[in-house]
């Protein structure tokens, strides 16, 4: 009808939440937040002139030194309790493009997506190991380890699968987690490689992998990209793009 105003994308859209930031800004403390620890303080979050935008994350060359970024504000929490009382929740997606380059073979330590616990020790000394304490659904690789895996983590409850898509590679690699409410007050986390999902190796038959854990206790969830020097050596990873959606709950306002 004439004279009427049609609802512009941004209240059509209104059931979600959306970030997607290609970095061709960074200001440190504002939407993001850059930090990092270890023997060597020369640790670097960068804005370099680079086609499209980017954040350049260096951990110098120190064993151990970490460096994350991540957003500042814990903005996100999944789970059927949220959906009930018309929180937003209902559905988390995360999705980045990054590429790494490591000074020596496998010993990056790296992590993107959704974690209570962007900070020293997301990743145990040595990139070793994961941090067994943390609300977190995010895709990560280990010192040593060329093989991408999903983890799904409720405090000490922890679902660790590795996946069947390496992690080695001199081009750009799109990482995707999508964490969706199912019955049983649960959540369901998968995860793409490029568009593939990742599939689960263990099985007779590879099928996607499918975690489902209790959102009973879970924490509210930054999100962003951490990498850890598993050695004394310098580990780079250039980040393109990250992009954040949340569905709110299904109850009218």
């Amino acid at each position: 009808m004439m004279g009427l105003l049609e609802s512009g994308p941004f209240l059509r859209e209104r059931r979600g939440s959306y970030v997607f930031d290609d970095f061709h800004s960074f200001t440190n403390a504002q939407l993001w937040t850059s930090g990092g620890t270890g023997g060597n303080t020369a640790f670097s979050v960068t804005n370099p002139d680079a086609t499209n935008g980017q954040l350049l994350c260096n951990t110098n060359a120190a064993a151990d030194n970490e460096v994350w970024i991540t957003s500042t504000r814990k903005n996100w929490l999944g789970g059927q309790t949220l959906v009930a009382t018309n929180q937003a929740g209902g559905v988390l997606v995360y999705e980045t493009r990054i590429n790494y380059t490591e000074a020596n073979t496998n010993v990056a330590g790296i992590f993107v997506g959704f974690s209570s616990a962007f900070a020293t020790g997301l990743l145990a000394a040595g990139a070793g190991s994961l941090k067994t304490n943390m609300s977190a659904f995010g895709v990560y690789k280990l010192s040593g380890s060329t093989t991408w895996g999903l983890i799904s983590s409720n405090g000490t409850t922890q679902l660790i699968t590795l996946s069947d898509k390496s992690s080695v590679s001199s081009n750009d690699q799109i990482l995707r987690v999508e964490v969706r409410t199912v019955p049983g007050s649960q959540v369901e986390v998968s995860a793409w490689l490029d568009d593939l999902p990742l599939l689960d190796p263990s099985m007779p038959f590879p099928r996607p992998i499918k975690h489902r854990i209790s959102d009973t206790g879970l924490l509210k969830m930054a999100s962003g990209v951490y990498v850890q020097a598993g050695d004394a050596n310098a580990q780079t990873l250039n980040i393109d793009y990250i992009g954040l959606e949340n569905l709110r709950g299904y109850t009218t306002p």
